[in-house]
C-alpha cells in the first residue's frame, strides 16, 4: 500500500525540478531583454543625438530638425517701438585722412544761376588699400680681404637667410593661415605666389622659431589657472588629436599622433606643480602633477541625458532638476562680481546643497551611480569654491581649440608631419603673443628682422622677455 507524499508548507518555493530549470531559463530570458532593450535605447540616442549625446557637436548630429515655424517667422533686429541710437561712426579727428568731396561747377545745370556756398554735410567712410606684393630684386654686394682672402657679403633687410618671402610677408601668410583658417591655396592664389613657396617659407622661419615652444611650455607649467582640450586632426591621411594647452598668456598647441596621457607628461612633467587644471573627465589628465577641476558643463549635459533617459521616473526628475540648479549657479558665481569673501561664502554654501543632495537615500540606481560620483571625486569637483579665479567649467579651452576645428574643417588637416609641426609652432606662437602683446605682429616682425641681422640672436627672449620666475613645486594654492 502506498502513501501519497505530503504537500509542501512553503509556498513560495516549487520543488518540482523540471519547473526550477524552466524558471531560470525564464529569468535568463527576461535578463537577457533587459540588456537588449538598453543596448537598442543606446543605439536610437545614438541615432538621434549622435555619439555624444548632448555634447555630440551640431556638426556630427546625425539627423537635425528643422527649425520650427516660430523660429522661422521671426526677424531679426529689436523689438517694434525700441528707439535706435543709430549707426556709430567716427569723427575727423579719429579719421585717418580728410578728405573734401568738392562741387566742381559754377552754375546751376538748369537755370545757368550762380551757386552760392551752404554749410557742408559729413560722411564717415570706411576704406581698404588693397594689398599688393612687391617683387624685389637684390644684388648681394661682395667685398674680399686682400691679407686672408675673407668674402664679406651684404645681408638683405627683413628676410631670413634663403627665404623667398620677406619676413613681414611670411607673418602675413601665417596669420591668414593658421590664426583666420585660410587655405593655403587661397593665400597662393590671391597673393599669386606659388603654393609650395609658401610651404616651404613657412617652415624655414618656423624652424627658427621652435625653440620658443619650450619656454610656452615652462610657462604654462608655472601657471595658476590651467586648461586643456583635445580634438580630432589628421596628419598625413592617418589619424591622430590636436592637443590645446591654455592659461591666462598661453596657447600651446600640439598636434600627436596620440590620445595617451604620454602628451600630458611632455607637458607637464614629473615633478609636483602647484596651481589647478581645469579639463573634462578624459583619463588621459588624472595623473598630471596638479590639482584638477572636472568641468561643470560636461556633468549638466550628463544630469540632461540621465533625466531624457529616464523620463517616467519622478525620482529621476527631481534629483536632475535640482543638480542642474546647482551646477549652473556655480558655473554663474564668478560673473555676479562678488568680493572674494562673499564669493568664498556662497560657493561653500553650493557645494554643501550638491553634497546634500548626494548623501540623500536614493533606490534609483542610476542616482546612487552620481551620487556616489559627486562623494568620491570630491578632490577634482571642489576647487573652484577657493577662489575666483578658478571657473568651475572648461569653457575656456572649448572656445579656443574651436579654431582648430574649423582649420580642420577647412584644410582637412596636415598633409605630412612635418607640415603638422609647422602649424604647432606657428599657431601656439602667434596666439600666445596676441594674449600678452598689444601688437603682437610688430614685435615679431622686428624680432625676425634682427634675427635675419644676427643669427645667435636668443629669439625666444627676444618675443617672450626673460624668464624670470621659476615653476613653484610642493607649494600650496594661493591666490591674489
Amino acid at each position: 500500500m502506498s502513501y501519497q507524499e505530503p504537500k509542501t508548507t512553503d509556498y513560495g518555493v516549487n520543488a518540482c525540478k523540471s519547473c526550477f530549470e524552466k524558471q531560470r531559463v525564464i529569468d535568463r530570458q527576461l535578463e537577457e531583454i533587459q540588456r537588449l532593450k538598453q543596448k537598442l535605447n543606446v543605439n536610437q540616442r545614438k541615432a538621434t543625438n549622435g555619439f555624444f549625446g548632448s555634447s555630440t557637436p551640431s556638426s556630427q548630429i546625425p539627423v537635425k530638425a528643422n527649425a520650427v515655424t516660430e523660429n522661422q517667422a521671426r526677424k531679426g533686429g529689436a523689438v517694434i517701438g525700441h528707439r535706435g541710437v543709430g549707426r556709430q561712426v567716427f569723427s575727423s579727428i579719429q579719421a585717418d585722412e580728410v578728405r573734401c568731396a568738392a562741387v566742381e561747377v559754377e552754375t546751376c545745370q538748369t537755370c545757368h544761376c550762380r551757386l552760392s556756398r551752404q554749410s557742408s554735410n559729413e560722411r564717415a567712410i570706411y576704406e581698404i588699400k588693397r594689398e599688393r606684393v612687391k617683387k624685389i630684386y637684390y644684388e648681394i654686394e661682395r667685398k674680399a680681404c686682400p691679407r686672408c682672402r675673407k668674402i664679406v657679403s651684404g645681408k638683405v633687410a627683413g628676410a631670413m637667410p634663403r627665404a623667398a618671402l620677406s619676413n613681414e610677408l611670411v607673418i602675413e601668410v601665417a596669420e591668414q593661415h593658421y590664426l583666420l583658417g585660410r587655405t593655403l591655396g587661397q593665400i597662393a592664389e590671391r597673393f599669386g605666389i606659388n603654393y609650395s613657396t609658401l610651404c616651404e617659407s613657412l617652415k624655414r622661419v618656423g624652424k627658427k622659431l621652435e625653440p620658443s615652444v619650450e619656454r610656452l611650455k615652462a610657462d604654462y607649467r608655472a601657471a595658476l589657472v590651467r586648461h586643456a582640450d583635445e580634438t580630432g586632426w589628421r596628419t598625413d591621411g592617418s589619424s591622430g588629436y590636436s592637443w590645446y594647452f591654455g592659461s591666462k598668456e598661453v596657447s600651446l598647441h600640439l598636434f600627436r599622433e596620440t590620445r595617451s596621457a604620454s602628451v600630458t607628461k611632455e607637458v607637464f612633467g614629473s615633478e609636483p606643480l602647484s596651481g589647478v587644471l581645469v579639463v573634462d573627465r578624459y583619463n588621459g589628465y588624472n595623473r598630471v602633477p596638479c590639482d584638477i577641476q572636472y568641468c561643470y558643463a560636461h556633468l549638466l549635459r550628463e544630469m540632461k541625458d540621465l533625466a531624457s533617459e529616464f523620463e517616467a521616473s519622478e525620482e529621476v526628475k527631481n534629483y536632475t532638476q535640482a543638480m542642474k540648479v546647482q551646477l549652473t549657479d556655480a558655473m554663474q558665481l564668478r560673473k555676479r562680481g562678488l568680493s572674494e569673501a562673499e564669493y568664498r561664502k556662497q560657493a561653500t554654501e553650493i557645494k554643501e546643497k550638491i553634497l546634500e543632495l548626494s548623501q540623500r537615500q536614493a533606490k534609483h540606481a542610476a542616482i546612487r551611480k552620481w551620487q556616489d560620483f559627486f562623494v568620491e571625486k570630491e578632490a577634482r569637483l571642489y576647487q573652484w569654491c577657493q577662489s575666483q579665479e578658478i571657473p568651475a567649467e572648461n569653457n575656456y579651452a572649448e572656445r579656443e581649440i574651436r579654431k582648430t576645428v574649423i582649420a580642420r574643417k577647412m584644410s582637412y588637416g596636415s598633409q605630412s608631419q612635418a607640415g603638422a609641426k609647422t602649424r604647432e609652432i606657428w599657431t601656439s606662437i602667434l596666439q600666445s603673443l596676441k594674449k600678452r602683446e598689444e601688437n603682437p605682429r610688430d614685435k615679431l616682425v622686428t624680432a625676425l628682422n634682427q634675427l635675419s641681422q644676427n643669427e645667435n640672436l636668443d629669439i625666444t627672449t627676444e618675443l617672450f622677455g626673460v624668464q624670470s620666475f621659476e615653476v613653484v613645486k610642493n607649494q600650496p594654492l594661493t591666490f591674489h
